[in-house]
């Protein structure tokens, strides 16, 4: 793959809700980009870093709308996206009333409120994120790594030094969405409705009922998901499978954190290492 392109997006500060600060999501960017550099052929230009006020819905978009193009014209064979942030949820709004599901969506700097719900223009929405990945040609691999998490469930588990990557919906839907039994609709189950692009690889921090934390680790502060894939990136030297790679952060994340970390991607993709298509 010589023509590559990334994307790192890392969130700690909130413009409107400071109670929620992360304290490793800008570490994580700067993990990230340098395993890329370092084990797959990644230059400085070929990365563009969002941090903090930078990473609005509109800039993000954009920039992920400008690889996508890029991908489309035969300008870029391998994209990377990865995002460190919290995750929210939102009453599914791309289903009638009868489903039972509710939406995961990734917050953005300017996190906000409206009508009681958050505001759709500082949020990403699963489905339109999986909606954008699908028209990547199949010829351009894109691999997308999600540091955050979409549920409360396990908070009371973690330790001092843990942040849970998550913040509750606002009280009105979030007393909706507890009152009855909903599921949880996510950016794989996006990629899958329509069969899970052969060029499209998703990692995930934690099952979509778990927590991911934001956890100090060698004295600083980081994912807990992606200092550990970068971790056991650096220990391979990127020769292992992918299976292989998420079998070694698993094992590794195992005895201090609760979350499993999780691969989607058709089979033939999950038995080559990052970078590779097949």
């Amino acid at each position: 793959m010589n023509n590559r392109k990334a994307l790192t997006i890392g969130i700690n500060q909130y413009q409107f809700f400071p109670h929620y600060t992360l304290r490793g999501c800008i570490n994580d960017t700067k993990n990230m980009s340098s395993v890329l550099k370092d084990y797959l052929n990644f230059k400085d230009s070929d990365i563009t870093v969002l941090q903090d006020s930078e990473a609005t819905k509109e800039n993000i978009y954009k920039n992920i709308d400008s690889l996508i193009k890029k991908a489309q014209d035969g300008e870029c064979n391998y994209i990377v996206i990865h995002l460190a942030a919290h995750g929210t949820q939102i009453p599914d709004v791309s289903l009638d009333e009868t489903d039972d599901l509710k939406d995961e969506v990734f917050t953005t700097y300017n996190l906000n409120v409206e009508e009681g719900n958050w505001s759709l223009n500082t949020v990403i929405d699963d489905d339109d994120f999986g909606k954008k990945l699908s028209t990547i040609p199949e010829k351009c691999l894109c691999e997308v790594y999600l540091d955050t998490c979409h549920s409360g469930t396990g908070l009371r588990l973690l330790s001092l030094d843990e942040i849970p990557r998550y913040i509750p919906p606002p009280r009105e839907i979030n007393r909706e969405l507890s009152s009855r039994s909903v599921e949880n609709h996510g950016l794989a189950d996006t990629l899958k409705e329509e069969g899970m692009p052969p060029n499209i690889v998703l990692m995930t921090g934690c099952q979509s009922d778990q927590t991911s934390a934001d956890a100090k680790i060698e004295n600083d502060y980081h994912g807990a998901f992606t200092w550990n894939l970068c971790n056991e990136l650096r220990n391979s030297g990127n020769r292992l499978s992918r299976y292989e790679l998420m079998k070694n952060i698993r094992n590794a994340m195992r005895e201090r954190f609760r979350q499993i970390p999780q691969l989607e991607g058709v089979a033939s993709i999950k038995d080559v290492p990052l970078g590779q298509l097949k």
